[in-house]
């Protein structure tokens, strides 16, 4: 009788952690589908081995699928609707999305990221998820264990979120040979007008 009961009490902490989960969530995409735009700073941190490369730059973003990361060494990011343009790390071109599932899944990362739309993400990868939260942040982990061909593609993405307005502050993003990518937003200034050339390249 003990252990049925034991067994019970288990289920439903799960059953309610699950609920928290998903309640977070849905308020962490409320939030993020929220802003029409934003701008701000951002610094990426390229971790390979004993190797670490560091850049800054400013973020800008507009609702539902534009965002540029120019960075003051001249590298960039820019996706404008079905179009990418991308000379950072091994990326250098111009893409069409719909032609290109590498570059596509990669634009869902940052834009479903600031949109907060984790369990979209969720849905449309291959990815398992786990929460947890942790100094000050709602952390949203994805892992696989699938391969991509030739090795390409992200083992790890994490989504980090500010728990007092559950707006993202942090992508994470790790390769197949364990290399780490990250970009932290600071400074962001929300809901303001934003000039369309940023998505020009």
């Amino acid at each position: 009788m003990k252990r049925a009961l034991l067994i019970l009490t288990i289920t439903l902490l799960t059953l309610r952690l699950q609920a928290q989960d998903l309640d977070i969530l849905d308020n962490i995409q409320a939030k993020g589908t929220a802003i029409t735009s934003f701008e701000g700073r951002i610094e990426k941190e390229l971790k390979r081995k004993d190797t670490t490369i560091v850049q800054h730059g400013n973020i800008h973003y507009i609702s539902p699928d534009k965002m540029a990361a120019l960075f003051d060494d001249g590298d960039y990011m820019i996706i404008n609707g079905n179009r990418m343009s991308v000379d950072i790390g091994i990326f250098h071109g111009k893409f069409k999305l719909s032609r290109n599932k590498t570059m596509r899944s990669v634009s869902k990362i940052f834009l479903y990221g600031i949109q907060g739309r984790c369990k979209d993400f969720l849905e449309e990868s291959r990815y398992t998820m786990e929460t947890i939260q942790k100094d000050g942040l709602q952390i949203v982990q994805y892992t696989t264990k699938k391969k991509h061909f030739l090795g390409l593609g992200y083992r790890v993405v994490i989504f980090k979120y500010d728990l007092n307005d559950l707006l993202v502050r942090e992508l994470v993003l790790i390769d197949y040979s364990n290399i780490i990518d990250s970009f932290v937003i600071s400074e962001p200034q929300y809901d303001i007008p934003i000039d369309e050339k940023k998505f020009e390249h």
